[in-house]
């Protein structure tokens, strides 16, 4: 435990990835215009654009936080594909990691008034 521990990116305040981003105990924002969301990660100061209903917008880059593509999923459901991830971020403080090809897609449906249902898919 003590290498995974000293080893996790976190320890070092790097940016912690997706979906790692989402479950950490710290609280994050989310804004929304009509083509992009801003989510803002209060830990590391991490931040991520998803652009929405605009695939030809490709990362030419890998990055912390990847890069994510929006759109519109059945009902009210936002999906987000994010791609391009760097392999140095963890899943967890285990140390269970993955490789740049990763492609995680989020799910977020409202749940009421105060409550976002979350889920990623790993692929």
């Amino acid at each position: 435990m003590f290498y995974a521990i000293t080893k996790d990116p976190l320890a070092k305040c790097f940016m912690p990835g997706i979906p790692r981003a989402n479950y950490l105990p710290f609280p994050f924002q989310i804004v929304q215009s009509s083509d992009v969301i801003l989510i803002a990660y209060e830990f590391g100061e991490s931040n991520r654009i998803a652009y929405v209903d605009q695939p030809e917008i490709v990362s030419q880059v890998d990055a912390w936080m990847g890069h994510s593509n929006a759109h519109l999923g059945k009902g009210d459901t936002l999906v987000i594909r994010v791609t391009g991830q760097m392999p140095d971020t963890w899943f967890d403080r285990v140390g269970n990691h993955h490789s740049f090809e990763m492609v995680v897609e989020e799910r977020w449906t409202p749940g009421g008034p105060n409550h976002v249902n979350y889920s990623a898919t790993h692929y």
